[in-house]
């Protein structure tokens, strides 16, 4: 203040010879400066307000609960969470809702620009992976995986924190067994985190789907239900959720510090399943094996293939791959029973009589057939009809182990066919009757009849003349196609001039 008072005296003591300088002085000093000085002090006031309101609309902005947004630095990536669903959102989509909404409040408007900038630079450095979900995010996802993929709540909570530990970038020892069929939800699972991070997520680097000999005490078990190997089942929500999936896995790790925590602190029964191989060594579980599945019988034996497939059985039941080699499980047996020439002496199964009945029936029925195929529930339904008593799930894995017969869908077997039953010739018998002159045929005033309506009369007509199965539309359309030439089929429809 004296600063000031001083340098106006100054200027008035060079000046003050001259009238008309102090006279200009005093008309700057009095009339000019003050309105300079109100001029300059509003602008000061408004940049205050101006500095206030952008932090304040800036802070309200991130900290908004309805929506939450999120940056992936390796694909340059801006994620919004609007407290259901975490999705990508392109960053000039970003810009226009911050812009747009600043536009909107208007007393923003000529620091739009730097506040979008800010809000942008905040954003970024948000990571993705720390983001808390909501309650609802965290049950959809919960009450997909169960029990589409797994049994229990439980199970799928550690499955979702040992995924998390991984991304994490957690240490640990553990390795954790799944079941083969599992592979491609795996990979699905490391491709697609590629597609968001720019270099796949460590999703899945400890997950084992085959024995290497691994000590017991590091291993875990993970067990998916069989839906697992169905891709239809899962894979478009995986897709549609992989990063809800993703942020729940990282939550999880980080609410219960670590998988391994979050099983300790569990149910007793969940411990016993998950700590399977950690509570039991091969010995223990062979022991098991034995007592659940054979029991001695002085003037029995079961042969080393039998034996087999009784442990592929038992594993199967746990819902776990084989965890014992093939010879170290024989050197095992053969420490605890009597062995010789291939058979295991003075025991029994009861599965013995199935499998038996099972081999008698393939040997005396089923043979190669390069132009016809079977389904597993027909050889189901015929060896029922012939009074073998066993189930569908349990035929499939007599099939699998003691043929060389496989099923890519666990469904149908090609180029197999059943003496019993001769199904291409069921068809053509149906057809050279005309379906017992069935009405439909007789009085149809039509050039043709359509191939689906021909299939209903085929199952009429098998059906009336108790047949024991009736071939499938999907076969039936098949062979009608090597049945009839193609100039009598035309639109999906068997012309007339066929029958004649």
């Amino acid at each position: 203040m004296e600063n000031l008072i001083v340098k106006i005296t100054q200027l008035y003591e060079k000046h003050k010879s001259s009238t008309k300088t102090i006279e200009k002085l005093s008309y700057y000093v009095e009339k000019q400066l003050p309105a300079l000085l109100d001029k300059y002090n509003a602008q000061e006031k408004r940049l205050i307000f101006l500095e206030k309101a952008s932090k304040r609309y800036i802070n309200n902005f991130v900290s908004n609960e309805e929506f939450q947004y999120f940056y992936i630095k390796s694909t340059d990536t801006f994620i919004e969470y609007d407290g259901i669903d975490y999705t990508l959102i392109p960053e000039d989509n970003l810009w226009f809702k911050i812009l747009n909404d600043i536009t909107e409040k208007k007393t923003l408007l000529e620091c739009k620009q730097k506040i979008k900038t800010k809000i942008i630079d905040y954003i970024k450095k948000k990571n993705l992976l720390t983001s808390i979900p909501e309650s609802i995010t965290i049950q959809n996802m919960i009450n997909f995986f169960t029990p589409i993929l797994f049994s229990n709540k439980e199970k799928v909570k550690y499955f979702f924190s040992i995924i998390g530990d991984n991304i994490l970038n957690k240490s640990t020892q553990n390795n954790y067994f799944v079941q083969e069929k599992s592979k491609e939800f795996f990979e699905i699972i490391e491709n697609l985190s590629g597609y968001y991070f720019d270099k796949k997520l460590n999703t899945g680097n400890n997950f084992k789907f085959k024995y290497r000999g691994q000590a017991y005490n590091n291993n875990r078990l993970i067990y998916f239900t069989n839906n697992i190997k169905n891709k239809s089942a899962w894979f478009s929500f995986i897709k549609e959720n992989f990063l809800n999936f993703i942020v729940l896995c990282c939550h999880y790790s980080t609410r219960y510090v670590n998988a391994e925590n979050y099983a300790l602190h569990r149910s007793a029964s969940f411990k016993n399943e998950i700590f399977y191989l950690k509570q039991n060594d091969k010995n223990k579980i062979v022991d098991k094996f034995l007592n659940k599945f054979t029991f001695q019988h002085e003037n029995n034996k079961i042969h080393t293939i039998d034996m087999q497939f009784l442990w592929n059985i038992f594993l199967k039941e746990k819902n776990i791959e084989n965890i014992i080699y093939k010879v170290e499980l024989e050197n095992i047996l053969r420490e605890k029973l009597d062995f010789t020439s291939g058979h295991y002496l003075k025991i029994t199964s009861n599965l013995l009589s199935k499998i038996k009945s099972f081999k008698k029936f393939f040997h005396e029925n089923i043979s190669y057939d390069d132009d016809d195929e079977l389904e597993i529930s027909e050889i189901y339904k015929i060896m029922e009809t012939n009074n073998i008593d066993i189930t569908e799930q349990l035929l499939i894995d007599l099939i699998t182990h003691y043929t060389t017969y496989t099923s890519e869908d666990g469904k149908l077997i090609k180029n197999i066919s059943c003496k019993l039953w001769n199904k291409q010739q069921e068809i053509l018998e149906a057809f050279e009757n005309k379906f017992n002159k069935d009405s439909l045929f007789q009085n149809n005033k039509m050039n043709h009849i359509s191939i689906y309506d021909t299939y209903v009369l085929y199952c009429k007509y098998s059906n009336n003349n108790t047949k024991i199965l009736t071939v499938s539309k999907k076969y039936f359309e098949k062979y009608i196609h090597n049945l009839i030439p193609s100039e009598f089929i035309k639109n999906k429809n068997i012309l007339l001039n066929y029958w004649n």
